[in-house]
């Protein structure tokens, strides 16, 4: 699988506020999150899924992982991967 290059760790506003996404693919209208414990700790997790919210009111998609998961679960057959895989189609 080749996957195409998105823009990381852009700064976005938002409502006044400023969102850092991990990875967007514009030309999908996708956001993809890897969330570590460090950035967003379970106890927080409502902020996450406001931040998905946001992405839907403008009309995208929010594609979300927790990095620690990838990190020690994912092979050649990584379910991100496969998702990541269905959603980039051509248009």
């Amino acid at each position: 699988m080749a996957f195409p290059r998105g823009s990381r760790n852009q700064v976005e506003g938002f409502r006044g506020s400023r969102r850092y996404r991990d990875i967007r693919y514009q030309r999908w209208r996708l956001v993809v999150e890897l969330d570590g414990r460090a950035a967003h700790p379970e106890e927080e997790r409502e902020l996450d899924d406001i931040r998905d919210n946001e992405v839907a009111e403008r009309g995208e998609r929010t594609l979300r992982y927790g990095w620690p998961g990838i990190l020690t679960r994912c092979g050649p057959n990584c379910v991100a991967l496969a998702s990541l895989d269905a959603v980039l189609v051509p248009l």
